[in-house]
């Protein structure tokens, strides 16, 4: 045999040896990578852009020369070259997760609130904000990498410290407001200067915080109509009606056809006052209304209603003080009535009176009682 023929099949057995050692070669693990070294790395891909990514277990991140697709979990095998992978073999990998229930939240940046918040590294596609989400997943930094995730449902209830979405009534505008929702107050307090308007249905997203009361920093609001109009209203309702007010009041006045007090009005007693108007737990909230003045009254002397406000003209027939207040007797024409004023009206027999108030009974007698010294006109004469 030649010894060309004998060198040949000298190398021919050494390149079958090579390979079969280097066929043999397992991969090391990322702890015991070095330099040139064949590494295996199963992680989640939590960034990839223009042929680098990076992988990671939640213990270890490891960039890998190629293009990857993030919120996924790969095993690499390849060379170990400045602290990454040149990947000679990507495939589909498996890896213990991590697993989070809570509600999706994005403020900033997409959350799991469970209520602690948890950053997530990206949005989650398809779930809605407030919604309860199961995510699993591996952290990169203090971000959640998302691997798998499903939405289990909705609060129907509030929550401290999680999200609520909620339509209601608002009872109180302004910033914060007051929201009426299942005969419960709800305080919400608003973004960017914007406020509520009373009577108006809205419905609200936000995060919660239940101490006792609710309150609901509010994320969205949508105003999404008006309160129903009734005519016997409940809380949250609206009514619609006109009558004479019968008691001037520090923030408003009483009428006729109210059993709470009407806020938001100016009037005198026996002005008619046509509104509209909220119910609220305590009163009513003017929304709009019109005035009709008491000077277009007639004389009610001879057809007195307990109860109601109406104005009596006549001149004082006798005046007599009980119990610190002054009752004076009037008489027009052939009807007579009682007026029940206050003790700094000076009123005297003989004198020409106009007078507002509200008609009531004394010992069985009718009764005209006349509140504010503005109620009553002496001699043509008011104030």
């Amino acid at each position: 045999m030649r010894s060309v023929d004998i060198a040949l099949i000298s190398l021919s057995l050494v390149f079958l040896g090579l390979a079969y050692i280097a066929s043999d070669v397992e991969p090391a693990s990322i702890e015991e990578a070095g330099e040139g070294r064949l590494v295996e790395f199963t992680g989640v891909c939590a960034y990839s852009s223009d042929g680098f990514s990076i992988l990671t277990d939640g213990r270890f991140s490891v960039p890998v020369f190629s293009d990857l697709k993030v919120g996924k979990v790969y095993r690499v095998i390849g060379i170990y070259r400045g602290s990454g992978i040149k990947p000679r073999k990507v495939e589909d990998g498996k890896i213990e997760l991590e697993e989070y229930e809570g509600a999706y939240w994005v403020d900033y940046y997409p959350s799991l609130l469970t209520p602690k918040k948890i950053k997530l590294k990206f949005e989650l596609s398809g779930v809605h904000e407030g919604e309860l989400v199961r995510v699993k997943g591996v952290f990169f930094g203090s971000k959640l990498v998302p691997v798998e995730y499903h939405v289990i449902g909705n609060l129907t209830s509030p929550k401290d410290g999680y999200p609520f979405k909620f339509k209601g009534i608002v009872l109180y505008g302004g910033n914060p407001g007051i929201i009426f929702w299942k005969n419960r107050s709800v305080k919400v307090y608003l973004r960017d200067n914007q406020t509520l308007i009373p009577g108006r249905v809205v419905e609200v997203l936000g995060i919660t915080r239940v101490a006792g009361r609710i309150t609901v920093y509010a994320s969205v609001v949508k105003d999404v109509g008006s309160a129903n109009i009734s005519e016997k209203p409940r809380v949250g309702e609206i009514v619609e009606d006109e009558c004479r007010i019968v008691q001037k009041l520090e923030d408003g006045v009483k009428l006729e056809c109210l059993n709470l007090p009407l806020s938001n009005v100016m009037g005198r007693v026996g002005d008619k006052v046509k509104f509209r108007a909220l119910r609220r737990f305590s009163d009513y909230l003017c929304l709009n209304y019109t005035l009709f003045p008491r000077e277009n009254l007639g004389n009610m002397i001879c057809s007195p209603k307990v109860g109601k406000a109406g104005k009596v003209s006549g001149v004082v027939e006798n005046v007599k003080e009980v119990r610190g207040r002054i009752i004076a007797q009037v008489k027009h024409g052939n009807c007579r009535i009682l007026l029940k004023v206050k003790p700094d009206v000076k009123i005297g027999v003989g004198d020409k009176v106009e007078a507002f108030g509200v008609f009531s009974t004394y010992y069985k007698k009718p009764v005209l009682i006349v509140e504010e010294e503005e109620d009553i006109c002496l001699n043509s004469s008011c104030r």
